[in-house]
């Protein structure tokens, strides 16, 4: 199976001129009278980190099957409300591929323990945060780079969250430093 990403289109024998191609070496198992649904999971496109999950149900009706999630373009991030109400984005915190949930209500960027591990967060100063919840002992660090959609920022402090359930939250410090803009069920993150 081969994969064409960008956002400037050519042609099917070109692809994007901005983008890449990508091959699923060996494909995935598709099956007679099974649904397959496919979901691609990015970071960016120079450098690509994409990751493929698939799984298969019985006979689903098409006006059930849900439209992309998120849509990267030329500086901006076209977002589709989840049925929980919510918005997610694919990214990175230190080169390392977590979901965040856009987070309007949270002061920094927020990540798991798990995800503080997989990244190699050493040293953390503790703190009390304020969450929804009520207060929660914490601590927060700098990490080099945060990366989402098309979008990477430098030197960003996260806030390590013991039992935070759920990869990352995107918080203000990183969103202050763009356009967000609500329609219906789209939100778009744009740069300003």
């Amino acid at each position: 199976m081969q994969v064409l990403i960008g956002s400037s289109w050519c042609n099917l024998e070109t692809g994007f001129s901005d983008g890449a191609n990508i091959s699923v070496v060996n494909g995935i198992s598709i099956e007679h009278g099974l649904t397959t649904f496919m979901q691609f999971y990015g970071s960016g496109i120079r450098p690509v980190q994409i990751a493929l999950a698939y799984s298969t149900s019985r006979h689903e009706n098409p006006q059930n099957i849900q439209q992309p999630s998120e849509v990267i373009g030329a500086g901006k991030l076209d977002l589709l409300q989840t049925r929980d109400g919510h918005y997610y984005t694919s990214g990175t915190v230190n080169g390392s591929p977590v979901v965040f949930m856009i987070d309007t209500g949270a002061t920094n960027v927020s990540i798991s323990s798990e995800v503080a591990s997989r990244v190699d967060i050493q040293k953390c100063i503790p703190r009390l945060v304020s969450t929804a919840n009520g207060k929660v002992n914490a601590c927060t660090a700098t990490v080099s780079e945060v990366t989402f959609g098309e979008f990477q920022l430098a030197n960003i402090e996260v806030t390590i969250m013991p039992n935070m359930p759920g990869n990352a939250l995107l918080g203000m410090n990183i969103l202050r430093n763009f356009h967000i803009e609500q329609i219906d069920k789209i939100m778009r993150i744009s740069s300003r």
